[in-house]
């Protein structure tokens, strides 16, 4: 059964909304709100039963997923179809019964229910359309260190392919040609990128500072007011 990740959706509309000018596309921001909405119950949640968890998305996210749905359906054809705001709606709503999937389902499976299942490499498959699976291998378990916030980046090879070039086949001609100047396509492929593209360059500095960032939200999560837990008892 799939289910599909809302913080790809988001990640597409929220280029649209930082490439456009100096006050962005109010549709897209629009959109993104609604996703913030989401996002905010699921805060709201963490840490609750499983029933608890299911109750409270029905009752509260399923409302606001039904209209931004409805509200997509409608704006779309006011749009060029040539546009990335379109593009960025038709990758929604394309994806559209997989994005809800958490509604029916108050259950989740953290790393450590994994480990003590016996399972040592589970595989996370990112973006279904183009299938990129991901092998994740828990090489030991050790005590948490009380000054460190997680998610950490301690290292890494290669730089991660490119959003939305194609999947394994795709990335596979999109190194080819980006390794050859005089490759026909290497022109447009470079300009589509928006720069030149070295498969070696993992980018650590970028990497650190997004995972921190990541920590940074765990950590506000965990530390919320208790007011908005007493709000949904």
């Amino acid at each position: 059964m799939e289910a599909a990740c809302w913080a790809h959706v988001r990640r597409k509309f929220f280029d649209v909304h930082a490439a456009t000018g100096s006050t962005g596309s109010p549709i897209a921001k629009e959109t993104l709100d609604h996703i913030g909405a989401l996002y905010k119950i699921e805060a709201d949640i963490r840490g609750k039963p499983p029933d608890e968890r299911l109750q409270w998305r029905q009752e509260h996210a399923m409302p606001l997923i039904a209209g931004l749905k409805i509200w997509l359906e409608i704006t779309l054809p006011k749009l060029s179809g040539k546009s990335d705001l379109a593009s960025a709606m038709r990758y929604a709503l394309g994806r559209w019964g997989a994005l809800g999937r958490f509604l029916h389902d108050g259950r989740k499976t953290t790393l450590g229910q994994l480990i003590e299942a016996g399972i040592q490499r589970p595989i996370y498959t990112y973006d279904f359309g183009d299938d990129w699976r991901h092998v994740n291998l828990v090489e030991s378990v050790a005590a948490a260190e009380t000054a460190t916030g997680y998610p950490r980046f301690i290292a890494g090879a290669n730089r991660a392919p490119p959003e939305d070039v194609g999947g394994q086949p795709g990335f596979e001609h999109f190194l080819n040609v980006m390794a050859d100047p005089a490759h026909s396509e290497h022109a447009d492929i470079t300009q589509w990128y928006g720069s030149t593209f070295n498969p070696k360059d993992i980018a650590e500095t970028e990497i650190t500072l997004r995972v921190a960032k990541l920590a940074k939200r765990r950590t506000i999560t965990k530390t919320a007011p208790a007011k908005s837990k007493r709000q949904i008892k």
